[in-house]
This record gives C-alpha cells, sequence and structure tokens, in this order.
C-alpha cells in the first residue's frame, strides 16, 4: 500500500486550500494536509513537523517578500517544494531551480493537473512544470457560480442532506454511511445537484456553498 504524503498547503486562500483538497480527493491519492496562509505560520509548521514530503506554495503568500526567503526556506526543509505562480521564464525558471524549488505549477491548474504534478513528484523527476491551463477548462482559481436561496429550495430534502455532508469535507462512502445510502445513490444524487445548480464539479460546488455561507 502506497504511503500517504504529507502535505503542506500554504495559500492565502481557504477556498483555493479546500479546493486542492477536493482534487486530490478525486483523484484518489492518499495524503493527509496541513494549511496556513503566512509564511511565518508555514515556517513554525515545518520545524514543528519534520515528516512533511511535499510543500505547496503560492507565490503571493503573505511574509514571502522576495526569492532570498525561498532558498533560506528550501535549505531547511527535508521535503520538495512546488510553487503555485505564473509560468516562469527561462531565466526564472533557473533562478528558482537555484533556490531549491523543485517545480511550478499554474495558479489555475485543474485538479487533473494536479494529480499530474504529483505522479511527477512520485517518479522523482527532477523538474516538475505544467502548461498554463486552457481558459475554457475549469480549475482550483476560477470564480465560482452564486448559489442563492431561491436556488437551494430547488432540492429535495435528501440532497440537502448530501450537500450538507459535502460542504464539511466528507467522501461518498462517508456520506453514503451517515445517510445510511448507497456509494451509488449518493452519486446519483450528486449529479442531480450538479445539475440543479448549474456547477461542474465538487470543487467548485463546495466553494460555492462556502461562499454562500459567509454572504447569509
Amino acid at each position: 500500500m502506497t504511503r500517504p504524503l504529507n502535505i503542506l498547503i500554504a495559500h492565502p486562500s481557504p477556498l483555493y486550500r479546500r479546493g486542492i483538497e477536493l482534487a486530490l480527493d478525486a483523484s484518489n491519492l492518499p495524503y493527509r494536509s496541513t494549511h496556513c496562509d503566512h509564511f511565518r505560520d508555514l515556517s513554525r509548521h515545518w520545524q514543528a513537523e519534520s515528516g512533511f514530503d511535499l510543500l505547496l506554495l503560492d507565490d503571493c503568500l503573505a511574509g514571502l517578500s522576495c526569492l532570498c526567503k525561498l532558498k533560506q526556506l528550501t535549505e531547511n526543509l527535508h521535503g520538495s517544494v512546488l510553487l503555485c505562480s505564473s509560468p516562469p521564464d527561462m531565466r526564472m525558471s533557473h533562478k528558482l531551480r537555484q533556490a531549491g524549488i523543485r517545480g511550478v505549477l499554474p495558479a489555475s491548474m485543474t485538479p487533473v493537473d494536479l494529480a499530474a504534478a504529483i505522479r511527477q513528484f512520485r517518479q522523482d523527476i527532477a523538474w516538475i512544470e505544467l502548461e498554463e491551463t486552457r481558459p475554457d477548462t475549469a480549475d482550483l482559481a476560477q470564480e465560482p457560480p452564486e448559489l442563492h436561496a431561491s436556488t437551494l429550495q430547488g432540492l429535495t430534502a435528501t440532497e440537502l442532506r448530501v450537500l450538507n455532508s459535502l460542504s464539511k469535507g466528507l467522501a461518498n462512502k462517508q456520506i453514503a454511511l451517515n445517510l445510511n445510502l448507497s456509494v451509488h445513490t449518493v452519486k446519483t444524487h450528486l449529479s442531480s445537484i450538479f445539475r440543479k445548480l448549474n456547477v461542474s464539479n465538487r470543487t467548485r460546488l463546495v466553494t460555492s456553498l462556502q461562499q454562500f455561507r459567509l454572504s447569509a
């Protein structure tokens, strides 16, 4: 059995961090994760636990002011760092490699992109870099559709229970167990929810629901 990856997700947006987790869930990649939203907390987490395999780091993270901080960080880490950023030019790629960065992921990466990057990481590929996602592809950073109370009223009682469980980050098997349903039935309800709420995937659904609750 493959050992779960121990991942530290450092990004200013809690919705984006959750989106990364949902993308990992959808790819059936075994992992456990820790979150932080400031460079100061990133350093504290890494010093407190030496077992991190991978750091997914946003280049706009608060407190990350210069490339020298990245170099200082990588010199003190046992794991690898993937930077979420705009695609670098050749000169910047060289500087990032010198700073100890393992690769660059586009900020607009899709769940498929993330899964591909993790596979490259597991294969010990020296430099991981994915092409920028096509504009017409749903991604983790894309603005989710806005939900309204009137829209949610179109869901059945069971669909609302499934939606509530999904918003807590539960996987299909957990939802099925908690609601005394089969996994197939849960998937059927999710398909119906996606259609009624005009949402294309699980990640964007959770993001939309979280924003709806914040605005309520």
